[in-house]
């Protein structure tokens, strides 16, 4: 069962990015509030797709899927029997038309790249007990895994829902704060604003 909580995009066009910074800045981010090891062997990257022409530059896709476990339950991504209870964050990342480029920055050359970049992040809470809820689980199981999680658990889940839009609220911030470099953008530039989650709830 998965319940979404809510999401955001934030969207640069024409803008001058430092994607490697940009990177492995979200990526300590997630590591630093639990979202993922530091074993990039494991790291949640689930797709990456990149082409390249003269024409149009770079086009690159980026998907990650990190999980975070839920406190109640000693913080593991699984329980016994096979049940699962996590946090979890859906990331894509899409740019279009990068180009490399060249810019003075606090008076140093900087390598980086201009072209058009959006983050879409959804925020969603998993709680699962495959062997009670799938197609071969019997009626007993499935009505038992509804009272198990929606009545036994409502609270808790409230509780988690609150977690997983205050962690939403967190990498927002962040990520304006990475996207907002205004000494790198140049006169007549075209920003979008943010979209999803209100700055209060």
């Amino acid at each position: 069962m998965d319940i979404h909580i809510g999401f955001f995009r934030a969207k640069g066009v024409g803008e001058y990015f430092d994607l490697k910074r940009f990177y492995k800045d979200l990526r300590y981010w997630l590591i630093g509030e639990g979202y993922s090891g530091p074993d990039t062997t494991n790291f949640p990257e689930r797709y990456f797709y990149l082409s390249e022409t003269q024409k149009d530059g770079k086009l690159f896709y980026v998907w990650w899927r990190p999980k975070k476990g839920l406190g109640v339950f000693s913080g593991g991504l699984k329980g016994g029997r096979g049940v699962e209870f996590y946090k979890a964050l859906k990331i894509n990342m899409i740019g279009e038309k990068f180009k490399e480029a060249e810019i003075m920055h606090n008076g140093k050359k900087m390598k980086v790249s201009k072209g058009t970049f959006e983050i879409i992040v959804h925020a969603y809470l998993h709680f699962g007990m495959p062997d009670w809820e799938g197609e071969k689980a019997s009626d007993f199981k499935k009505a038992f895994f509804d009272v198990f999680w929606k009545r036994i658990y409502k609270k808790s889940i409230e509780t988690y829902k609150k977690e997983a839009l205050n962690d939403m609220y967190k990498l927002q911030a962040h990520t304006k704060k990475m996207m907002d470099m205004e000494s790198w953008r140049p006169e007549g530039k075209t920003f979008e604003p943010h979209f999803g989650l209100p700055e209060e709830f």
